[in-house]
């Protein structure tokens, strides 16, 4: 199915799969009954109005709902969650290793 052809319970559901969303946004848009067909409308305005009102947040939303309403948008936008938590766990992995080499611990050992 389409994103334009999306209900506000598919979108919202969409939003609540993804895990990038905080569960008052969600309830915000679906209170405000954005759908498929309204989401390439969603813009810092109707954001503000909803009740969405940090900026960051709302870049973040219209740049999801940009990927959503291109071609082969479902694929797009998953692919990005799915780059975003593959990075953050290297820059999380790449910390945890400089925090250890600082304290001097060696993980050759652990494993004997």
């Amino acid at each position: 199915m389409e994103t334009k052809e999306w209900s506000c319970s598919d979108l919202t559901q969409w939003m609540t799969d993804t895990d990038k969303f905080k569960k008052e946004e969600i309830s915000l848009m679906k209170g405000a009954e954005i759908s498929g067909k309204s989401l390439p409308m969603v813009d810092h305005q109707v954001l503000k109005d909803i009740g969405i009102t940090s900026v960051g947040r709302q870049l973040e939303i219209i740049q999801f709902a940009r990927c959503l309403c291109e071609e082969s948008a479902v694929d797009t936008a998953f692919d990005i969650v799915i780059e975003r938590a593959r990075i953050t766990s290297i820059i999380k992995s790449r910390s945890a290793m400089t925090t250890m080499e600082k304290t001097g611990w060696d993980a050759t050992v652990v494993g004997e």
